[in-house]
């Protein structure tokens, strides 16, 4: 299966138990370099001594070192790992704590200075360690086949359960599929094409992108139309009904066009926003016709100089509120907040822009 799997272009990696006991046939192809492996390994001379130019390098790897846990205590913070975190902090120190030092630059200034006593030191060190190094290497580039039983417990638990019959494969894909439907629903397809039993985040994500879909659409439809009835009930007449809605059906189609030129897509969080959308956005419509009727012809600059007034301020309100969400560390509240904010305005703008140009024509 690993390797039907590793054939899809849409699978970029396939982390299983293979990749630590390759086939028979695998490993008999690898022998030839082992072997010369070992026997470079065998015939290497160990060095007793360690000169100048050595220790320096020496300390720029120890430098390197550094640079790579602080990069790793990086993303850990990043990332919430504090586990991680604490411990690269144990070892290269936190800006935060000045009381936690790095050891790595403690033991590298020590080198410096005392550049004659480290250099003796590590060449003591160099007589045991490079000895112990070679024979452990030794016994790493053996020619004997690798065998089940073989393998570390660590391995075994990673990658099968207790009885040793079941095999845990990780499959990664090729490329972003949170940020592309259509290669998300062609990774789950090619996976389930290979094996029913795939299972994980993409399939996931693919079902309840489908049923949000669909539930999304009818719930959508079913809120218009009562909307509407409401409307048509407190206007007593289609006409106004209809009139009061354009803004909100116009502001919605600006909100899905300004998301696409932004950059931005409709996700399982932000697509909650749309039904809200809907009962916010219909607000502004419906208090202009209101006022619209109940004032003379011709007073159009009077009702979008107080009402106007009023629906201005109360759709900053709103989108101030909900685009302060677009500062939340979780991007999906983020993009929620972006979504409500570009909805709200759109509404607001349609309903000065297209609705007054509506009445103006009636009147």
């Amino acid at each position: 299966m690993a390797k039907k799997l590793k054939n899809i272009k849409s699978v970029a990696l396939v982390d299983d138990i293979s990749m630590y006991l390759p086939s028979f046939e695998e490993q008999q192809k690898r022998i030839p370099v082992i072997r010369e492996i070992n026997q470079a390994i065998s015939s290497t001379t160990l060095k007793d001594n360690l000169t100048e130019a050595e220790f320096n390098q020496l300390l720029l790897e120890l430098e390197r070192l550094e640079m790579n846990i602080m990069e790793i205590q990086d993303m850990a913070f990043i990332g919430g790992q504090d586990k991680v975190d604490n411990k690269c902090s144990e070892i290269v120190g936190d800006p935060d704590n000045p009381q936690l030092k790095s050891i790595i630059t403690e033991f590298i200034n020590y080198l410096e200075n005392n550049r004659q006593e480290g250099i003796k030191g590590l060449k003591e060190f160099q007589k045991f360690e490079a000895l112990y190094f070679k024979k452990t290497a030794l016994k790493m580039a053996t020619t004997e086949n690798i065998k089940f039983k073989d393998l570390p417990l660590s391995i075994l638990d990673r990658y099968t359960n207790r009885n040793r019959n079941q095999f845990l494969m990780t499959i990664f894909p090729s490329g972003n599929m949170w940020q592309d439907i259509d290669y998300l629903n062609r990774f789950t397809d090619d996976l389930d094409r290979v094996s029913e039993k795939v299972t994980g985040m993409p399939p996931i994500m693919k079902e309840l992108i489908s049923v949000i879909g669909n539930d999304g659409k009818n719930a959508a439809l079913l809120t218009i139309l009562v909307v509407f009835m409401l409307l048509w009930l407190d206007f007593r007449k289609i006409k106004y009904a209809v009139i009061a809605m354009i803004p909100l059906v116009a502001g919605f189609v600006w909100m899905v066009g300004l998301m696409k030129l932004a950059g931005m897509q409709l996700t399982v969080v932000n697509v909650m926003g749309l039904p809200m959308i809907i009962g916010i956005g219909i607000d502004y419509g419906v208090h202009v016709v209101h006022r619209w009727r109940s004032e003379e012809k011709g007073k159009l600059n009077k009702i979008f100089a107080s009402t106007g007034k009023a629906i201005l301020l109360s759709a900053l309100t709103t989108m101030l509120a909900f685009g302060s969400l677009i500062f939340s560390i979780w991007r999906g509240f983020g993009s929620l907040g972006a979504a409500m904010f570009i909805g709200v305005g759109a509404c607001f703008l349609s309903t000065v822009i297209i609705l007054s140009g509506i009445i103006g024509l009636l009147e």
